[in-house]
């Protein structure tokens, strides 16, 4: 079945109200994703504690530490609107943190580069490369918790997406089979 068509071509949504699942649903994610938040600062804020990060891993950890402060802002500002949720106020709000949490996640991997470039350098069984191994693996599980959490908003955003979209058929249309019959 086709989508409801706007007159320039795209999409256009059905007005529906949330369901209190769907705005369960959704407190849960970002509540969930403001703890993790919480965690991933905790876990990079020790790996920042190596003195020997070099000027780059600083530089990416710097850039990590804003874009946590603006994932919280955002995620924030969706629990606020909760109250009164829709599916444009729902897409208003959730998609910029899908696109900074996307962000995020890509530093996170950047980090993990510039991390695992000192390890190559040092030498083997070094105090040094062990901190860095630690650390490593910190940011490795630290992608992995943000990984998870990203599905989860997504399949939340895809499953809601769906209803707000499903096409629309009026209770009396002359396009149904009763008209293919008589034809």
């Amino acid at each position: 079945m086709e989508k409801p068509k706007s007159p320039k071509g795209g999409e256009v949504p059905v007005s529906v109200a949330f369901t209190a699942e769907d705005v369960r649903k959704t407190r849960e994610v970002a509540e969930l994703m403001l703890q993790d938040l919480t965690k991933v600062r905790l876990r990079l804020d020790k790996v920042a504690e190596l003195p020997i990060l070099d000027t780059r891993a600083q530089l990416i950890w710097q850039i990590l530490k804003e874009r946590e402060i603006s994932l919280t802002i955002r995620i924030q500002n969706l629990l606020n609107e909760l109250h009164a949720i829709d599916w444009p106020v729902f897409q208003r709000t959730v998609q910029p943190i899908q696109q900074e949490w996307q962000k995020y996640h890509e530093f996170l991997v950047k980090l993990e580069t510039a991390i695992q470039q000192q390890i190559d350098s040092l030498p083997p069984n070094s105090v040094e490369k062990h901190q860095y191994q630690n650390s490593l693996k910190r940011v490795q599980e630290t992608r992995q918790i943000l990984e998870q959490d990203l599905a989860t908003l997504d399949n939340i955003y895809a499953e809601i997406q769906s209803i707000a979209f499903r096409p629309i058929i009026p209770p009396s249309s002359d396009s149904g089979s009763d008209n293919n019959e008589s034809a």
